[in-house]
């Protein structure tokens, strides 16, 4: 998984280029609707449903490559770590629990994550205002690390059905969000 989603992470950040704000949110919108609910309805089924995928080598590796494509297209596109499509992958297609499937996805999200960052870089993403983006990134990169603290020490506490069923509800919050300012954009650029 991680091959794959190495390789179109650095594709991807050259077609976020080419899209409008607009398609891009249109695309955030509907993955995290469907995500979102896809986790919400598996939060409330049994504790372990069986994997979509034969557990094979020879259909979870070409699987495994194929879903890496299409998260690091989707990670560098949106300018995510990709968890919101890791996670449901790893829990949906290959059976895995949730809690494994989380610690999985930061190993998937690092190098996905650090392909599409300098792929920015490298087309001047960052030039502009470097102020700003430093004065986002340290505050949100002090309160990721405490907060991997802290969910480190409560997965073994909270069941992995309020897990599911709580990242369903935050993915489709954060639909709502970008749902709304779509609309909001819209409606101002009628006007």
């Amino acid at each position: 998984m991680i091959a794959g989603a190495v390789i179109t992470a650095f594709f991807g950040a050259a077609m976020a280029g080419k899209l409008s704000n607009e398609q891009l949110e249109r695309i955030i919108l509907v993955l995290l609707v469907v995500i979102g609910i896809a986790l919400i309805v598996e939060g409330f089924l049994p504790q372990q449903i069986p994997a979509l995928l034969p557990p094979a080598l020879s259909w979870r590796i070409p699987a495994g490559i194929l879903f890496g494509l299409a998260i690091g297209l989707v990670s560098s596109l949106l300018g995510v770590a990709g968890g919101e499509v890791i996670i449901p992958t790893l829990v949906f297609a290959f059976g895995a629990d949730i809690k494994t499937a989380g610690t999985a996805s930061l190993l998937v999200s690092l190098p996905t994550v650090l392909v599409g960052a300098l792929r920015y870089a490298s087309r001047g993403a960052f030039a502009e205002d470097r102020t700003a983006l430093v004065n986002t990134i340290a505050p949100m990169g002090v309160g990721s690390v405490i907060g991997a603290i802290i969910g480190g020490m409560l997965v073994g506490i909270v069941p992995a059905a309020v897990l599911k069923v709580t990242l369903g509800v935050i993915l489709n919050i954060s639909a709502f969000r970008v749902f709304h300012k779509v609309n909001s954009s819209n409606k101002k650029a009628e006007s």
